[in-house]
């Protein structure tokens, strides 16, 4: 599995993804900002449109991880016992 960045496009930055014919990374069909940002390869095309700033680092959001239930306290008293009879026989 390669390694993917997720970014948005920037102001009027149109970079083009590779192999469409007139779709821009980051911009929905209409070529509006997709602010929600896209997945994109790792790569030096999409590093190069980052340094340029036609695209930005999106942030992104880590799935909430549940809350682990806390320990079960002992009880502060001890189960009651019951004493074993003395045994009566003397030697």
């Amino acid at each position: 599995m390669s390694n993917t960045i997720r970014v948005r496009a920037v102001g009027d930055g149109r970079l083009p993804v590779p192999g469409t014919g007139g779709r821009f990374v980051g911009r929905s069909k209409s070529g509006d900002i997709i602010a929600a940002g896209v997945d994109v390869p790792d790569d030096s095309y999409h590093r190069r449109a980052l340094a340029s700033g036609a695209l930005e680092l999106v942030a992104v959001e880590e799935p909430a991880v549940p809350a682990t239930p806390a320990p079960m306290q002992a009880d502060a008293e001890e189960p009651a016992t019951q004493d074993a009879p003395a045994s009566s026989q003397e030697v």
